[in-house]
């Protein structure tokens, strides 16, 4: 399902994600039809009671909006702390730096989001004309937007952009989670994921290496190691 987020699709992976797409529909609908049965203190039952003025949201959108929190949460925490545990592997001096100063965790993950967004690109339809770099984009226009370019454009983040830094004093500033309207639901529970995974991974594990290839996940968009072997010892 995550593969139709890529920006070109052969017509047999465009069926393999539509059965796909039928089968997590229907493992949602039955979980929330067992949830209004057996209602309980959880985010299904919340949503299932959620109403603002008597407007209640229905089965296929609670279907939406659980299948949007299942696999957003997912895909893009595993290719955060998959690709931040490689790129800090990779710099072992940010990795002492984080080891030797344990408080620097929360620009640390800021940094890391930059360095390697989980999501590499998002897609908007202008609603109105826009020019960006001397360009004209009309109105109704499809765009797909780099967020990994953007987070390592020079004439923004200075001659360093290519470099990972996690003392960096504008990390924040990426744009991984997007923005306004758009900016990620989830995005404070994934800085507080990845910080507790980076703070004990360095924390607890000094012989933290590499032990083998990486495999990739072989995608452009929610691009991250598929398989990241790592020794502790």
């Amino acid at each position: 399902m995550v593969r139709s987020l890529e920006p070109v699709a052969d017509p047999e992976l465009i069926k393999a994600i539509v059965a796909a797409d039928e089968e997590l529909s229907q493992i949602a609908a039955d979980m929330i039809a067992w949830k209004r049965a057996n209602p309980a203190d959880d985010l299904l039952t919340a949503l299932i009671h959620a109403e603002d003025d008597g407007d209640v949201l229905d089965d296929d959108e609670l279907i939406a909006q659980t299948l949007l929190l299942y696999i957003a949460g997912h895909e893009t925490t595993v290719n955060l702390i998959a690709g931040g545990t490689l790129a800090l592997l990779r710099h072992p001096a940010q990795l002492a730096l984080l080891r030797a100063d344990p408080a620097l965790v929360g620009n640390a993950v800021e940094e890391l989001l930059r360095y390697d967004s989980p999501v590499q690109a998002t897609r908007r339809i202008t609603l109105e004309p826009v020019t960006v770099g001397g360009t004209t984009i009309p109105a109704g226009a499809f765009v797909l937007a780099s967020l990994g370019s953007a987070n390592r454009d020079e004439s923004f983040w200075g001659a360093d952009a290519a470099e990972l830094r996690i003392d960096r004093e504008n990390a924040r500033q990426h744009v991984s989670f997007g923005a306004g309207h758009h900016h990620c639901l989830g995005a404070s529970l994934a800085r507080m994921e990845a910080a507790i995974a980076f703070e004990h991974l360095a924390g607890r594990f000094p012989g933290l290496a590499l032990d083998g290839d990486v495999v990739w996940n072989g995608r452009i968009n929610l691009r991250g190691p598929a398989h990241l072997p790592v020794s502790v010892d």
